[in-house]
């Protein structure tokens, strides 16, 4: 007789084949993972049934909050503590292209791979709750929403009196949703991994969804990048059923006659104004969005003409195009006054942050690389800098390959900026020294990886690096005995409770990758 544990990932497992001969694909049992996630199985719950519920500090999606800050400001990590970082668990995942930033909600770890397997492990252990394969590939992050609110338990006035340091509640069921290259949006019961809905987006528009879907009063809204001639979208879905509520094309630019190939990396979340923030790739653009019904309210058009020295410039209407970087979401960030910048690179080196109150007004641009490169990746940003890792992928005499910088979020001036200098790991030709990790922050903290392998922890303060972990070391495995990291490109590290998250792949001369997710704790949490 099956383990319940082993019972619940078996079940999982024959759930998404059955979902994915439905969709006309290969069955997932045909094409098993190179690691056996049943080899780490979690204990059965003491409560089964209990939903995951998202709490204060978490990490959800691709920028830990809807506004995509990549900014954990509770880590219950002290910056004094980051230099006695160490290899907590390591979990092998099935060979891929590529591997999504982890989400972490729960006390539950959800990672996805390009290869179309869907993670749930145990935030603290790493034991594996469930483990499914999509058959088709995954190249987001999941993100997570509670469906519905919760509910307060009644009690007698006398008990309530006797517990009144804790209010009961029932939390509502929860789902993690995430898209695939075909354009089909999915919905997991985020405690068991069974399949709630599935949403074709992409059948029409030969479509494929291009970032996290962003989460946010129980709708799920989804990025999609069109093939072709098509313009990009966003659709939005009710969070509970999978019903399209709404799907906008991107308009126009006004300052650039393009139309859109696509949305680049997550939607950015504006609570306060009731906006969807996306970045356009093919049109260099900004585009506000009305949660609401997907109206396009404004398109900031996005210039290339930084002065000399990085010097912040007042607004003024654009007279060159920006390559737009491949997945840098929008961030929107508070200054300490309580006023709020957008805040966003492109591909050229170029950093730039608009005025969501004046339809996306230039206030400053700035140049931190001099060469033929910038940022492909998302930045992060506390509530006073905003920190940017840039490559040059064609050095030149005199420009720099690498580097990390900081600058002020409210004027662009550059505070501090520090050549890196990573090497490429693998054949020749294999890859090229580029900073391309997403970056995190946390206080005093700033975590940056690149192509080397290096996970390296830098001072906010003046960019001095406290703290460096090479993952291409070979680390044994909870699940698949030795395995070697060895890469360090787009989906950043998560961090949350004390414990740094990030994935890592020996990617090799033709792109396919061997995986590992690495969890790093102080010795005494």
């Amino acid at each position: 007789m099956l383990r319940p544990a082993l019972l619940r990932v078996t079940v999982a497992i024959a759930a998404a084949s059955v979902l994915a001969a439905a969709a006309g694909t290969a069955s997932a049992m045909n094409s098993p993972p190179a690691v056996a996630p049943s080899a780490s199985l979690c204990p059965p719950p003491a409560k089964p049934g209990r939903p995951v519920a998202l709490g204060t500090a978490e990490w959800n999606g691709w920028g830990r909050d809807g506004a995509n800050t990549r900014y954990q400001p509770e880590p219950a990590l002290r910056a004094t503590d980051v230099r006695k970082l160490r290899l907590k668990w390591a979990y092998a995942l099935a060979p891929a292209a590529s591997y999504s930033q982890p989400t972490v909600i729960g006390g539950r770890v959800f990672v996805t791979t390009s290869s179309g397997w869907v993670y749930s492990l145990a935030a603290r252990s790493g034991c594996t709750h469930w483990a499914l394969n999509m058959a088709v590939p995954i190249d987001t992050p999941v993100v997570f929403g509670a469906i519905g609110k919760p509910v307060l338990v009644k009690r007698r006035w006398w008990r309530s009196r006797l517990h009144n340091a804790h209010i009961p509640v029932i939390e509502p069921p929860s789902a993690v949703v995430f898209g695939d290259t075909a354009g089909n949006v999915y919905a997991l019961d985020a405690e068991r991994g069974t399949l709630l809905w599935k949403v074709a987006l992409g059948a029409r528009s030969n479509a494929a969804v291009s970032g996290a879907p962003a989460v946010f009063n129980g709708r799920v809204y989804v990025p999609l990048t069109a093939f072709g001639t098509g313009r990009g979208a966003v659709a939005s879905l009710d969070l509970a059923t999978g019903a399209l509520l709404w799907r906008a094309q991107l308009p126009h630019s006004a300052a650039v006659a393009t139309d859109g190939l696509g949305v680049s990396g997550t939607p950015t979340i504006d609570a306060r104004r009731q906006l969807l923030y996306v970045a356009d790739r093919a049109a260099d653009s900004v585009v506000a969005l009305n949660l609401a019904d997907g109206r396009a309210l404004w398109v900031a058009a996005v210039p290339q003409t930084p002065r000399p020295g990085g010097n912040p410039l007042p607004a003024a209407k654009p007279v060159a195009r920006a390559r737009a970087p491949r997945g840098n979401p929008p961030v929107l960030q508070s200054l300490p006054d309580g006023r709020q910048v957008l805040l966003l690179a492109n591909a050229d080196g170029v950093n730039y942050a608009l005025d969501p109150d004046r339809r996306g007004a230039l206030l400053w641009q700035t140049r931190v690389l001099a060469g033929a490169g910038g940022a492909d990746w998302s930045n992060a940003a506390d509530h006073r800098k905003v920190y940017v890792a840039a490559s040059d992928r064609h050095p030149r005499a005199g420009s720099q390959n690498a580097l990390l910088a900081a600058l002020d979020i409210a004027t662009g001036r550059v505070l501090w900026r520090k050549p890196l200098a990573p090497k490429c790991r693998g054949p020749a030709g294999a890859c090229e020294p580029e900073q391309a990790h997403a970056v995190t922050v946390i206080p005093g903290i700033v975590f940056s990886g690149s192509v080397d392998g290096h996970l390296r922890a830098y001072s906010t303060i003046d960019g001095l690096p406290i703290w460096d972990y090479d993952t291409g070391r070979g680390v044994r495995t909870l699940n698949s005995g030795t395995v070697r990291g060895g890469s360090l490109g787009r989906d950043g590290p998560a961090v949350v409770d004390g414990v740094v998250y990030v994935d890592a792949a020996d990617r090799g001369a033709h792109g396919k990758a061997a995986g590992v997710l690495l969890a790093f704790s102080v010795a005494d949490k």
